[in-house]
């Protein structure tokens, strides 16, 4: 069904190598964003197909979107609220148990700063890739952005609308513009504390 490329590509070109990374990942996207709330079934045959790799009980709120979706692997229980931005140029992983808020984007893009190198002889963009890596039980609060080679330690938490643009050790609260580590998550935490 969404083997014939299109005509063009969002840059005007004809360009193979973004047909066949992104042109059925996107069809994939749209169908999945139209999906009922009743339609679990069908959400996850979609995800299967599209992404590297998604681990079971996961709940993905529409809508959601992601470049290529085969560089996208989302362990078990992976809860993400709506407007999910999955930028996976390169590798993203994602553990168990990691929960994001609404409006959070993960990207593995990295444009240059300066205006001369942005652009190739060719007129093409210039980018570099850098994967990032979300491990197990990880919260992100709403409206973050997570940028390329990032790492986040397990554990962590990180506060709402923060720009995380360096990693995270494992067990830590962050939050802020950019993010920074606030401190680390200990038994104080606990609702219930231990006895």
């Amino acid at each position: 069904m969404y083997d014939t490329p299109p005509l063009r590509d969002n840059y005007g070109g004809y360009t193979k190598p973004w047909w066949e990374k992104a042109y059925k990942p996107g069809q994939l996207l749209y169908d999945y964003n139209q999906t009922r709330i009743d339609e679990l079934e069908r959400r996850r045959q979609i995800l299967e197909e599209m992404l590297g790799d998604i681990g079971e009980r996961e709940l993905i709120t529409p809508p959601f979107y992601c470049d290529q979706g085969g560089n996208v692997h989302i362990g078990r229980q992976f809860y993400s609220n709506y407007n999910c931005i999955l930028l996976d140029g390169e590798r993203i992983d994602i553990g168990d148990r990691v929960l994001f808020g609404p409006n959070v984007t993960v990207c593995t893009f990295r444009h240059p700063i300066h205006p001369d190198e942005r652009y190739g002889p060719d007129g093409s963009t210039t980018i570099t890739l850098e994967p990032v890596v979300i491990e197990d039980d990880v919260w992100v609060g709403a409206n973050c952005f997570i940028g390329p080679g990032v790492r986040i330690g397990h554990g962590s938490v990180v506060g709402a609308g923060s720009v995380v643009l360096k990693s995270i050790p494992p067990m830590s609260v962050a939050a802020g513009v950019p993010c920074r580590v606030i401190r680390p998550i200990t038994d104080d935490d606990r609702v219930e504390r231990p006895l």
